[in-house]
């Protein structure tokens, strides 16, 4: 699947099959449909992360 026009998403769409590192502050995923669509930074990861470790640290993190 390339980028452009509207997407059709389809059940497979949401199948994970991998994850490759971009640099030293994303991951991106691979689909089973085969969209490798989004960067997903560590910060925004971290940030949607529901585990006690991520909170805190996305809580030292904020800004006031």
């Amino acid at each position: 699947m390339a980028g452009g026009g509207p997407q059709h998403y389809r059940q497979n769409s949401f199948v994970l099959l991998g994850v490759e590192p971009m640099g030293n502050y994303a991951l991106q995923p691979t689909w089973a449909d085969g969209h490798t669509f989004g960067i997903w930074t560590f910060d925004r990861l971290r940030a949607v992360c529901p585990c006690d470790e991520c909170r805190n640290a996305a809580a030292s993190n904020a800004k006031p």
